[in-house]
């Protein structure tokens, strides 16, 4: 059961706690993009693809 159905109270103390900002990041960002793509001319080439993908 969600705090803010159980206790209410508590559940606005705790929303008080928090501090910052909300960043929203799409899960497939830039996925079609060929110019970020490491090339052979540089030493991010040396790791494996997958990690630019």
């Amino acid at each position: 059961m969600p705090l803010s159905e159980s206790d209410l109270e508590l559940a606005r103390i705790d929303l008080q706690k928090v501090k910052g900002r909300i960043v929203f990041l799409p899960l497939y960002f830039l996925e079609h993009e060929d110019s970020i793509m490491a090339t052979g001319a540089n030493k991010e080439s040396m790791l494996p693809m997958k990690l630019w993908l």
